[in-house]
């Protein structure tokens, strides 16, 4: 072969480095993708409605960077009732909250009148709370944990917060964590949707209080 075959024939083969870096980056892509969170919901076992199980699952799934989506007890009314929740998180924090817990998830169903696109990609800020119509006939309205009386991130604190709210028939809304370097634990603020004997009821067994959302009406 002619030395200008030869060069052509290098100059067309596989570059090693090249394609090394072809390779990484197809991998890496891979990963983001496997890595995109969705919605799960909790399976059996799911937390109970007692302060220990949830305790232990709200700061498991927080102290993960999940999000918290719909939190539906069975029945507020009896104690260990069955409480399902939905959880916004990647396959990496559902493996980790699955090996340090009991707890288990499912994909969710999905319900549609129209064919769903598997190509759409779950997003945290497409879902919003709902207001259960028996609450709103009652007089329910939404209240936010106070700033200094909000529960901590510790599996305490979140399981008398979320025992003491479910066990009266609130709803909640919208859970985030506040957690600033300096910080230990952090603050866990949430919004509720519950009347006002029922914020009375909770505020009377716990450390906790509620205020009014900022902007609504019911600021002064």
């Amino acid at each position: 072969m002619a030395e200008d075959e030869k060069g052509f024939a290098q100059t067309q083969g596989s570059n090693p480095t090249t394609g090394s870096n072809l390779e990484s980056t197809s991998m890496s892509d891979q990963q983001e993708v496997l890595e995109q969170p969705s919605w799960w919901h909790s399976e059996n076992p799911s937390p109970e409605l007692r302060a220990g199980s949830l305790g232990t699952f709200f700061l498991e799934i927080l102290s993960a960077g999940a999000k918290i989506g719909m939190i539906w007890p069975f029945n507020y009314r009896f104690r260990g009732s069955l409480v399902t929740v939905s959880v916004f998180m990647t396959p990496s924090m559902k493996e980790q909250v699955e090996t340090r817990t009991k707890f288990r998830f499912r994909t969710p169903p999905r319900i549609s009148l129209i064919q769903y696109d598997e190509t759409r990609i779950d997003r945290y800020e497409d879902w919003q709370p709902s207001e259960e119509i028996g609450l709103k006939q009652k007089g329910a309205r939404w209240f936010h944990s106070d700033d200094h009386h909000s529960p901590s991130l510790s599996k305490s604190s979140l399981g008398i917060f979320f025992h003491a709210t479910l066990s009266v028939g609130a709803q909640i809304g919208m859970v985030s964590l506040h957690k600033p370097e300096w910080e230990t634990k952090g603050t866990v603020y949430v919004t509720v949707f519950m009347t006002e004997e029922m914020k009375a009821e909770i505020e009377n067994l716990t450390k906790f209080r509620f205020r009014d959302p900022p902007g609504s009406a019911y600021d002064d």
